[in-house]
C-alpha cells in the first residue's frame, strides 16, 4: 500500500518516508529504493535513514507514475521487494512526496509471518524477484520452477497487466527479462520487470 504526502523539494527530486503499514508511526531504516519509470531508473541516495527519510532523483525522468522495488536485505527480507507504483506529482512549488509503507509479514520489523509457500518448488523463490534469459515457450518458462503451464496472456502491451486467472505462478515478460509472481488471484496488477512493455504473462501450476 502506498500513502501520499507533500514536501518542499528542488525541480527534479522527490523525497518521502518507508514505513510499517500495520503503525506507520514504527520507520524501516536500512533500505535502498529503485524507482523505475520506463527506461530511466533511479536509486535512492542511501539507505532509509533511522526515521526511514529517502530521497532520489527524478531527472531524467518526469512527474506521473514510477515502479518501486526495494532492497530489505537489511531488515530480513527480499533484496527486490516489489512495493508497486508511486504516482509523482507536481505541486506547489516544486515535488509531491510518496510515502511507502510496508505490509506485515514482509520484514520482521513490521510483524507478521510470511505466508507459507504454495509447494515445495516455490520455497526457495522470492515474490516480486527479477531475472533475465530466453526461456521460449510456457511448457520450459514453468519448468524453470520445476512447474507445469497453466495458461498464458499473450500479445500485450503497457507496462502493467491484470491477470486473467488464478495461478501458483506468474512470469511477466518484458524484453528477455521476467518479474516472478508467487500466489497470483485473478485481478492482481502485474507490473514489467525492466520498465519495457509487457510481451506476454505466463501462468504456472504445482500440478
Amino acid at each position: 500500500m502506498i500513502l501520499l504526502g507533500a514536501r518542499s523539494a528542488s525541480a527534479r527530486e522527490a523525497w518521502g518516508y518507508l514505513v510499517c503499514e500495520s503503525d506507520p508511526s514504527v520507520a524501516v531504516p536500512g533500505a535502498v529504493l529503485t524507482f523505475t519509470q520506463g527506461s530511466v531508473v533511479s536509486t535512492s541516495y542511501a539507505p532509509t535513514g533511522a526515521d526511514g527519510w529517502y530521497g532520489f532523483m527524478l531527472y531524467p525522468g518526469n512527474f506521473g507514475l514510477w515502479s518501486v522495488s526495494i532492497d530489505l536485505t537489511a531488515q530480513g527480507g527480499s533484496a527486490n521487494y516489489d512495493a508497486g507504483q508511486v504516482n509523482i506529482v507536481e505541486t506547489s512549488p516544486l515535488s509531491f512526496v510518496p510515502t511507502i509503507t510496508i505490509p506485515a509479514g514482509i520484514i520482521p520489523l513490521c510483524g507478521g509471518t510470511p505466508p507459507p509457500p504454495v509447494c515445495e518448488e516455490l520455497s526457495g523463490v522470492e515474490d516480486g524477484s527479477t531475472f533475465c534469459g530466453n526461456l521460449g515457450n510456457p511448457r520450459n518458462e514453468c519448468a524453470y520452477f520445476g512447474l507445469v503451464p497453466a495458461g498464458k496472456d499473450d500479445g500485450l502491451t503497457g507496462q502493467s497487466h491484470e491477470a486473467s486467472m488464478d495461478a501458483d505462478l506468474a512470469l511477466v515478460k518484458a524484453g528477455t527479462c521476467y518479474k516472478v509472481y508467487v500466489g497470483v488471484s485473478a485481478g492482481d496488477t502485474l507490473a514489467t520487470p525492466n520498465g519495457q512493455a509487457i510481451s506476454h504473462v505466463t501462468y504456472c501450476s504445482c500440478e
